[in-house]
């Protein structure tokens, strides 16, 4: 299967989320760095509708506190994990207002070829916003 992908020999399934640009100490908005790890093909383009799942990632998110100003959204083949003794804390900025603050449905795939994604270790906060908020921390699709 991953012989199907331009130079795959050269594909980087592995990546720190601190290596794009992201802070963990719960400044700014570190959504697009952090979409940024999860889309990234290593090859110059992007894993946004892929059709296969020839391009994992294991994103990894060091412990500390990652402010989210707007939906996270996985992707079909997505590994998201941490040591557990040093969660990650994905954490809603206030303004947050997107139905959900990971999304773990791959929107462009169908069910049936959404497998082999995951997100462990991480904790996601939404006490930040109001009670009043309808909000779903986590959205996941299942095949």
């Amino acid at each position: 299967l991953c012989s199907l992908v331009d130079n795959f020999f050269n594909y980087k399934t592995y990546r720190n989320v601190i290596a794009y640009g992201t802070k963990n100490d719960g400044s700014g908005d570190q959504t697009a760095a952090i979409q940024e790890a999860i889309n990234d093909d290593s090859q110059g383009g992007n894993r946004y509708q892929i059709s296969l799942a020839a391009q994992p990632a294991r994103v990894s998110i060091p412990g500390g506190t990652y402010t989210l100003g707007s939906k996270l959204d996985l992707r079909k083949g997505t590994i998201i994990m941490r040591d557990p003794q040093n969660q990650p804390i994905l954490k809603a900025a206030s303004g947050f207002s997107a139905e959900s603050l990971v999304d773990g449905y791959d929107s462009a795939s169908v069910a049936e070829t959404f497998f082999m994604t995951q997100l462990r270790n991480v904790v996601i906060d939404t006490t930040g916003l109001p009670a009043s908020q309808t909000i779903g921390a986590l959205r996941w699709g299942v095949a």
